[in-house]
């Protein structure tokens, strides 16, 4: 927060201090098993998409 609201999104999927086992556990107890998921960082070309989906694949398998 001394940073500013934007400076987490200089951060990828996956780096920097988000409890994802947290992130999982709180979606599993929502009943959350898949389904639409958006990620809000910059994109890019077919690589970047490719890269980000695989992040993501990565945290919320």
């Amino acid at each position: 927060m001394n940073d500013g609201l934007r400076k987490g999104f200089e951060v990828e999927i996956g780096e920097g201090d988000c409890d994802w086992p947290a992130v999982r556990k709180a979606l599993k107890e929502i009943g959350y098993t898949s389904g639409w998921a958006t990620a809000e960082v910059s994109g890019g070309d077919r690589d970047r998409i490719a890269e980000i989906a695989k992040r993501m694949n990565d945290v919320l398998p």
